[in-house]
């Protein structure tokens, strides 16, 4: 079967669809109303492998698929308990997806596993109105392929409204794209919208670099890992920064010359009256990571003297670099005095 995940190969075609549309207003995610009138399904507790899921009684109307809504945290349990994998425990869900259903459709090497935002049911991903056809022998529902409307699936990606967790590694090429030469003691970006720990990635959702990389922390050393040196948070507090995402079309961006690749982005290679050359300098040297500043004096702009990037590369196997973080600064003439300043001159 044609794998749908954005990373792992081409992504079809997708139609716009309103959230409005797929709202089942007031229905737990994975159940459907009684028809004709009947009464709502009731539904005991029980435990599975240690966690608390639902299931219908009996004469009860089952979810779709028959399956419960299990959820993020749910599965990390399942899942766990049945494979032993730590891994997936780091992970904790963005606000918003903390009580959706999970549940898988077809089988590819990288198992993507998706996750519906709150309040979405699984009739949301029927290609027709009739129950899901669920083929999983674990607690996880896995629905057959010609029960699953793919191209709303990929939408609701686009849209924000449907994350995907996979492993990026799976094969050698794939290895080698999403895996060779990242660092295997934190969090890291992939592409635009995913981040990964040792290739198992994340992708969707509507959330910052930052944010993305704060929702592994749940591995015991993220705060040191994922987060950010003092130096780091001092200097990004002076700039204003720029999207890795608006200044590339394909992330990650890694490369053996830094300088060449700020030069390429914001130097000056034809100085006009009254602007002076670029100057390129490195401004710090760390044990993950160095810093490039680049600077362009003498602008045209009445009210700006001049303007600033900081670049942050991280080591990247051995001789490359991967470019992190990029902030800007303003030289704003009309203050006093002077100043190098993230906000927007007088």
């Amino acid at each position: 079967m044609k794998s749908r995940l954005y990373l792992w190969s081409a992504m079809a075609g997708s139609r716009s669809l309103t959230i409005a549309a797929l709202m089942l207003g007031g229905i737990a995610c994975g159940y459907s109303p009684v028809a004709n009138g009947g009464t709502a399904a009731s539904a005991d507790n029980h435990s599975l492998d240690g966690f608390e899921m639902m299931v219908a009684t009996e004469g009860a109307i089952a979810p779709s698929g028959l399956n419960a809504c299990l959820t993020w945290s749910d599965y990390q349990t399942y899942h766990l308990e049945t494979t032993g994998e730590v891994i997936p425990t780091y992970l904790r869900m963005p606000q918003g997806f903390q009580k959706g259903c999970v549940f898988q459709t077809g089988f590819s090497l990288a198992n993507p596993v998706y996750i519906l935002r709150d309040g979405l049911d699984f009739a949301a991903i029927s290609r027709t109105d009739a129950s899901l056809t669920d083929s999983s022998t674990s607690a996880i529902p896995r629905f057959e392929g010609f029960d699953v409307n793919y191209d709303t699936i990929d939408a609701l990606i686009q849209q924000g409204d449907l994350l995907v967790y996979a492993n990026a590694c799976t094969t050698t090429g794939r290895y080698l794209d999403n895996c060779e030469g990242f660092p295997q003691d934190r969090p890291y970006l992939l592409r635009e919208l995913s981040v990964c720990f040792q290739g198992n990635c994340l992708e969707g959702g509507n959330l910052s670099r930052e944010q993305r990389l704060a929702l592994w922390s749940g591995y015991s050393e993220a705060t040191e890992a994922n987060g950010l040196t003092t130096e780091q948070v001092s200097a990004r507090h002076q700039y204003e920064e720029i999207s890795l995402e608006s200044l590339f079309s394909a992330l990650p961006v890694i490369v053996k010359n830094d300088e060449s690749l700020a030069f390429e982005m914001f130097g000056r290679s034809q100085p006009q009256e009254g602007e002076q050359e670029t100057v390129i300098e490195t401004v710090g040297t760390y044990e993950n990571y160095r810093v490039l500043q680049l600077t362009n004096l003498g602008a045209a702009d009445d009210s700006i003297g001049g303007q600033r990037y900081r670049f942050e590369f991280e080591y990247f196997d051995n001789d490359q670099l991967n470019l992190v973080w990029v902030g800007q600064q303003r030289y704003c003439r009309h203050t006093t005095p002077p100043q190098w300043t993230h906000e927007r001159c007088p």
